[in-house]
């Protein structure tokens, strides 16, 4: 089970007053419930730190590609299929079903 940093707050909001056992110290219970909230937020820190990272990425990959030439490149293989048909491949199914219907 995963804690959200709100969850886990709210959690330590309703044990910190609960009352304790004798023996039990209370700076030292209130010490547990913080350390575990701060890893809770630590852990959706890195969580963030690794979607952060993964979009970095990805944004440095799509700057590095020339898109222009790219849709220049579909653009001109387009038109040349369009001014030549006979050089459009075709999957089998596509012709059979052209010469069945046609």
């Amino acid at each position: 089970m995963s804690l959200t940093y709100p969850e886990a707050l709210e959690i330590r909001a309703r044990l910190v007053n609960l009352p304790i056992p004798d023996g039990l110290d209370r700076a030292q219970f209130n010490a547990l419930l913080t350390a575990g909230v701060r890893d809770v937020l630590l852990a959706e820190l890195d969580a963030l730190d690794e979607i952060r990272a993964s979009k970095d990425a990805a944004v440095e990959v799509s700057q590095a590609l020339p898109w222009g030439d790219a849709g220049r490149r579909i653009a001109n293989r387009r038109q040349w299929l369009a001014a030549n048909p006979w050089a459009v491949r075709s999957t089998t199914s596509e012709v059979l079903d052209r010469r069945v219907i046609g």
